[in-house]
C-alpha cells in the first residue's frame, strides 16, 4: 500500500518481484527485533512467497508506518484493517491484491478444549 502520490511518481508493482525497485518502508518487530518478511501467495499455486525487500526507513511503530505510507515514502506491508480508513477515503491504494495473505482467524478459544469458568462466562456473555 502506498499514496496515490507515491504510485504516480515511481509506478505501480504488478508483481511481488517488482518491489525490488520499489522504496519499501519495512518494520522491526518489538518482540525481538527481527525485520517482519513480506510474504505474498502465489495465485497460481497457493504457495507462500517471501519477497526480499528494500527501502530507506525501518520503523518498530505501527503508527509511524502508516505515517510514512499517507506521506508518500513508500510502499508499506500492513494488514488492511489498520488502514481501512484510509483505503477508503484514496488516501491509500493497495496493490497486488492478487497475490494478498490469506490468515486465519483470531479466536478467543479454542472450542475443543475445557476453557476456565470465568473465560467461558465472558464468551456466553460476548455472544449476547
Amino acid at each position: 500500500m502506498a499514496s496515490p502520490a507515491y504510485f504516480a511518481k515511481h509506478g505501480t508493482p504488478q508483481t511481488p518481484p517488482e518491489l525490488s525497485v520499489h522504496d519499501c518502508v519495512r518494520f522491526r518487530l518489538p518482540t525481538y527485533g527481527g525485520l517482519l518478511n513480506w510474504q505474498f501467495l502465489s495465485p497460481q499455486t497457493g504457495e507462500v512467497l517471501t519477497q526480499a525487500v528494500t527501502g530507506k526507513w525501518i520503523f518498530n511503530d505501527i503508527q509511524l508506518l502508516i505515517l510514512s505510507a499517507l506521506d508518500s515514502v513508500g510502499l508499506v506491508w500492513i494488514e488492511r484493517a489498520l488502514v481501512r480508513e484510509f483505503l477508503e477515503n484514496g488516501r491509500l491504494i493497495s496493490v497486488l491484491d492478487d497475490f494478498a495473505m490469506r490468515y486465519p482467524p483470531d479466536y478467543l478459544y479454542y472450542p475443543n478444549r475445557q476453557i476456565p469458568p470465568i473465560l467461558r462466562a465472558l464468551v456466553e456473555f460476548l455472544r449476547v
